[in-house]
């Protein structure tokens, strides 16, 4: 009689803990994504005489699995990078959120994309680099509060002091990121603001300070003519390498008491056709530009392009061939121009979804 109660007492508890999952509404999906290129990397890339081409083969290391669940106002999403054996046969958190929806607005609490974040391009290459830092705003997925009021989006994000050199970085604020996105049946659009601020230590004898400050602006969009559409990005503003965005290349120097700013400017431009059910083209083009302020000047240029075919193999199959070309582009100081140079890729990406 205790052993039949012992098992009446575990199977309630079961029930109890798994009847509010049970009555949650949960879709599961994934997808692998596999890279197939010819990377022809040039001499100023390698730093050698010589130019280098290697067969790229792999699994690539967004290769995910996630699903997503819903139980009245509250919402979730869970999604992981499983990374094939060259990535290191690891499994790392995409994103982490919980959603509750209070009738006027929504608040988001977790890890997932930044707000400026432009994901408008498709390019391949590199393992899906989207022109991300070569054109396209990009900051990786950050842990985050964000209260969301139909196109209005206030968001804030973990600081980032990527600066680094100081002996002290303290920081008193979350960076802030605010957007508002205007749609039509025909296009959106979505102005943005970031900002950040901190203080880094430069001197530990005397223990003086200097504040790094970043903004960030611009906007991004994406307008659709039936089976063609066109997106569109730009951004700039100061000391991004700071705010945690990729692909700018310049940090903060310092110059007596003071961290010089970088100025910061990028866009891209993507189009593309849907020929029919199993064709679509794509091309775009992205570039990035950063700017010291010290007497010297150093800029630093790079930018990216790509052409493209998705192919449909069947639902959720794709193929997509892909020449593509990622510039380093060059760096200028005092008038002497360096040459920092590029890779291009030829080749192909399979995907299947499920």
């Amino acid at each position: 009689m205790k052993k039949l109660f012992v098992c009446f007492l575990a199977v309630a508890m079961v029930f109890a803990f798994t009847a509010p999952l049970m009555a949650a509404d949960w879709n599961f999906y994934g997808n692998t994504r596999f890279q197939t290129f010819s990377k022809d990397r040039d001499k100023e890339l390698t730093g050698t005489t010589e130019s280098d081409t290697d067969t790229v083969w792999l699994m690539q290391a967004n290769s995910r699995f996630g699903g997503k669940v819903a139980a009245g106002d509250i919402a979730g999403h869970i999604e992981l990078a499983v990374k094939g054996k060259t990535s290191g046969q690891a499994v790392t958190t995409r994103h982490l959120t919980g959603t509750w929806n209070f009738g006027a607005g929504s608040l988001l609490v977790g890890h997932t994309w930044s707000i400026l974040t432009n994901l408008l391009s498709n390019q391949a290459a590199n393992s899906g680099q989207g022109l991300l830092g070569y054109g396209s705003i990009y900051q990786d997925r950050s842990d985050q509060i964000r209260l969301t009021f139909g196109g209005l989006k206030l968001g804030f994000l973990g600081p980032i002091t990527s600066a680094g050199a100081g002996p002290d970085i303290d920081t008193t604020l979350p960076k802030i990121e605010i957007a508002y996105r205007f749609a039509t049946d025909m296009f959106w659009v979505e102005p943005f603001l970031g900002y950040q601020t901190f203080e880094r230590q430069y001197s530990a004898a005397s223990n003086a300070t200097s504040d790094v400050t970043s903004i960030i602006y611009g906007f991004k969009g994406k307008v659709n003519f039936g089976p063609a559409f066109v997106g569109l990005g730009v951004s700039g503003g100061t000391n991004p390498t700071e705010y945690g965005l990729s692909g700018t290349g310049q940090a903060v120097t310092l110059v007596g008491t003071e961290y010089k700013d970088i100025n910061y400017l990028e866009y891209m431009i993507n189009a593309g056709f849907k020929i029919s059910d199993m064709y679509t083209i794509e091309a775009g083009y992205g570039a990035q530009k950063t700017e010291d302020d010290l007497a010297t000047k150093t800029e630093i240029e790079n930018n990216a392009y790509y052409i493209q075919v998705d192919i449909s193999l069947a639902p959720g199959v794709h193929l997509i061939p892909e020449y593509s070309k990622i510039d380093e582009g060059e760096s200028k100081t005092g008038g002497v121009t360096t040459d920092l140079g590029a890779a291009t890729y030829i080749g192909a990406k399979w995907q299947i979804n499920f």
